[in-house]
């Protein structure tokens, strides 16, 4: 499964730079951008309609109207092609008053799949919307105690569950199929950015338990 990572650079095409004023002119931006993409991330964006859009029972038609106004990533929404039209993937979780998570399904997968996630928050007007990032790890493979590399992705891969009471969101995500190893990530959002909180592993594909992701192991997310 692909992961959208946020990484640091500035590109410029000189096709576009007309003249040596401009080439200087985009070198200084650059020095003074060097994480283009991590800003574009933590980027509000003005939802006006926001509050006129239902958030249950939607269907793709939903989907369309909530993709105008919070303009999630493009990449996203065109890994989403399901012919039934009834399945909005699309999902909005209360994280207190008029401020909700929004998931929005990028694909299925065979057995987990791929969001990203949103911020919104209908507590102004305008209502505003911040695309999410989030720490997460990538399994090398290799043994030893850098086996696990932290990155900053706007896509995580797995299955996500939501606890309504905690406010917290649990990603779990396997391996493979049989489930029998993986990791489990639970992210808060008191702040502006969701928080690793916790985070436990199998990363052993032994055939054996446990199964279930609660009692992996946990792991020090410094």
């Amino acid at each position: 499964m692909r992961k959208k990572l946020i990484l640091d650079g500035c590109f410029a095409s000189s096709a576009l730079i007309v003249g040596l004023s401009a080439a200087l002119f985009s070198s200084y931006a650059c020095a003074l951008q060097p994480s283009t993409r991590l800003a574009e991330a933590d980027k509000s964006i003005s939802s006006p309609a926001s509050a006129s859009l239902k958030k249950a029972d939607l269907t793709y038609a939903d989907r369309v109207a909530w993709r105008a106004e919070l303009k999630w990533p493009q990449d996203c929404e065109d890994s989403f092609d399901y012919p039934d039209k009834s399945f909005a993937g699309l999902a909005f979780f209360e994280l207190s008053a008029n401020r909700y998570l929004v998931q929005v399904t990028c694909t299925l997968g065979s057995y987990q799949g791929t969001y990203t996630f949103l911020l919104l928050d209908e507590s102004h007007s305008p209502s505003s919307a911040r695309l999410l990032h989030f720490v997460d790890f990538e399994d090398s493979g290799e043994p030893g105690p850098n086996r696990l590399k932290k990155q900053i992705v706007t896509e995580l891969t797995g299955t996500p569950e939501f606890d309504v009471e905690k406010k917290q969101l649990r990603l779990i995500n396997k391996f493979r199929g049989l489930a029998d190893c993986g990791y489990m990530s639970t992210y808060s959002f008191t702040k502006e950015q969701p928080e690793l909180i916790l985070f436990q592993a199998k990363l052993e594909c032994d055939k054996k338990g446990p199964f279930n992701p609660r009692e992996w192991k946990k792991l020090s997310v410094e």
